[in-house]
């Protein structure tokens, strides 16, 4: 069995081979996207990431004074004193950065603004639009009119592609959180040379700061993906390196293992 470690300008890496020509090398990665500074579960991963060099020399050890078997179970032991806790503060910062997440979506999902009495209609003019449509539709509404489309829900447009689908929330979102954060306050239209009397809400200015606003939090929800892939291939090299089912190398990370 060989390791090796490697740190990049993009992650950190612990590449774990296997005895047999066979086997498959396994990468343990932490993306450096993970230990950003405004990133909410940066400090775990970073304390994860410095396990890598140690976890590295510690394979490589066994691998000079062991057999395979007696190996196996020693890194067992390894991985549990070494490895475990950091895997643990890293799993746990995650769960609670992705449920924050979830949490801020649903809060945008569930506004509703507008008189429900209005809302069935609204639905049907949607549904009865030619495909080519929707998206128009979509990327104007009104919150008003995405209340009553998100209020019916997705499985109500079964013929409505994802896509469009996807711009009908996007733009909910968007006029949502303009509504609760009250952010039109700050963006109204500023007298100038060309409208000397200019007055009123600058409507394309805070569409487009809470367009921001909603790629910052879609770019958080990627964070939170390359982070659970990064925790995914930990778990597949930590199997490689003590001989375990991918399942009883997560136990044996998180404390699980009988």
């Amino acid at each position: 069995m060989k390791s090796s470690y490697q740190l990049t300008d993009r992650a950190a890496l612990l590449t774990i081979s296997g005895d047999s020509g066979a086997a498959h090398p396994e990468v343990a990665v932490i993306p450096m996207e993970t230990v950003a500074k405004n990133v909410a579960f940066a400090p775990q991963f970073a304390a994860l990431a410095n396990v890598f060099p140690v976890l590295a020399d510690q394979i490589a050890a066994a691998n000079e004074r062991l057999q395979p078997n007696a190996r196996a179970e020693d890194l067992r032991g390894v991985v549990s004193r070494t490895v475990g806790k950091p895997y643990q503060a890293a799993q746990a910062a995650v769960i609670s950065e992705a449920s924050a997440a979830k949490a801020s979506k649903s809060v945008a999902m569930a506004y509703r603004s507008g008189d429900p009495v209005f809302f069935p209609m609204i639905v049907a003019k949607f549904a009865a639009m030619p495909a080519a449509q929707r998206a128009a539709f979509a990327e104007r509404a009104s919150v008003e009119q995405t209340s009553a489309l998100v209020a019916a829900g997705r499985d109500f447009f079964d013929g409505v592609d994802d896509n469009i689908w996807q711009l009908v929330e996007r733009r909910h979102i968007i006029q949502a959180h303009i509504r609760m954060t009250g952010l039109q306050a700050d963006y109204q239209l500023q007298p100038n040379a060309a409208s000397p009397a200019a007055s009123g809400p600058d409507v394309p200015g805070v569409e487009k700061a809470a367009a921001e606003a909603l790629k910052r939090h879609e770019a958080r929800g990627e964070v939170v993906a390359a982070a659970e892939s990064s925790l995914r291939s930990i778990v597949a090299a930590v199997a490689l390196a003590t001989d375990l089912s991918h399942d009883a190398a997560f136990d044996l990370l998180t404390g699980k293992a009988a």
